[in-house]
């Protein structure tokens, strides 16, 4: 039968076998009662698109759902298997329960990168890192609200050149192979150095010792030293007094370390270290921490 146009003017009723009805407030209405389905629609393979269980008010799609945007306007509840919610102090709401995860998110190869472990608070990152779209941001530790001294925004790791300075020249010294290297750590504004300096040659400069070179600039926080160095495990080839031993410091505001000599139990300013106590084989390993600006 060909039918250009049916109009219907009268509602439907619960007791409807299958019907079809209007009314100005529903519009189109479509009413059935099944034993399994109230209400069915399938396609041309006869294989069920969208489904309404009997007595039920869930409408079940069995294939995927495209729509420009899905707008949820009701709360999740603890029972729910997976669903999207709302609610105007919440906002968007994900819910699930799983017999390992609540909440899995996966990329396109089908690998977790985020989940919520089954009755867990915690959020797991399973695969990749954390990475900021933009530089200079970070992490709150320790708080529930931004404050500023509990930022964490800046962890790196990385090499440097340490060299000498003998009353502020270079000339005429000269290092053995790898006789110059700087490994660093800094978290926030600490700073943590490893130094290793061999010479072969001193030159034939003067003056007090500095070494030069550090990663990072200093922190200026009004008092003389920024840090004190420990320098220690081994030291060989310098020409210290008796019952001496290196010590040094990292002034304010500054990317070098001023090495001193200090005499066990008489020293209480040591004296610098010059130029004379180096020999050509002077050889140094450098523990130091310090703030940085």
């Amino acid at each position: 039968m060909s039918v250009t146009k049916i109009t219907y003017r009268s509602d439907t009723a619960s007791g409807d076998d299958a019907n079809i009805g209007y009314t100005s407030a529903e519009g189109l209405i479509l009413t059935g009662q099944g034993s399994t389905n109230d209400v069915t629609i399938k396609n041309d393979a006869d294989a069920d698109v969208i489904k309404i269980a009997t007595g039920a008010t869930n409408v079940d799609i069995v294939g995927d759902v495209t729509a420009a945007t899905l707008n949820a306007d009701g709360d999740t509840a603890a029972g729910d298997n997976a669903t999207i919610g709302y609610t105007a102090s919440e906002g968007l709401i994900l819910t699930g329960q799983g017999s390992t995860d609540d909440i899995t998110i996966k990329n396109d190869a089908d690998t977790t990168v985020v989940n919520v472990a089954t009755g867990s608070s915690d959020v797991e990152i399973s695969a990749g890192n954390i990475l900021f779209g933009t530089g200079s941001k970070g992490v709150y530790l320790g708080v529930t609200s931004a404050t500023a001294a509990n930022l964490l925004d800046d962890y790196e790791e990385g090499t440097f050149t340490p060299a000498y300075t003998f009353g502020g020249s270079t000339t005429g010294i000269t290092y053995s192979t790898n006789g110059k290297l700087g490994r660093y750590t800094k978290i926030g504004r600490v700073v943590i150095c490893d130094i290793y300096i061999g010479m072969t040659d001193k030159g034939s400069e003067s003056g007090n010792v500095v070494i030069t070179g550090m990663p990072f600039t200093s922190v200026a926080h009004g008092l003389n030293t920024s840090a004190i160095v420990n320098i220690g495990a081994y030291t060989g080839g310098w020409d210290l007094s008796a019952n001496a031993h290196f010590t040094g410091d990292v002034g304010p505001n500054v990317v070098t370390i001023r090495l001193r000599e200090c005499v066990f139990s008489t020293d209480v300013n040591p004296a610098a270290v010059t130029a004379a106590m180096a020999t050509d084989d002077s050889q140094m390993y450098i523990s130091v921490t310090y703030e940085a600006t």
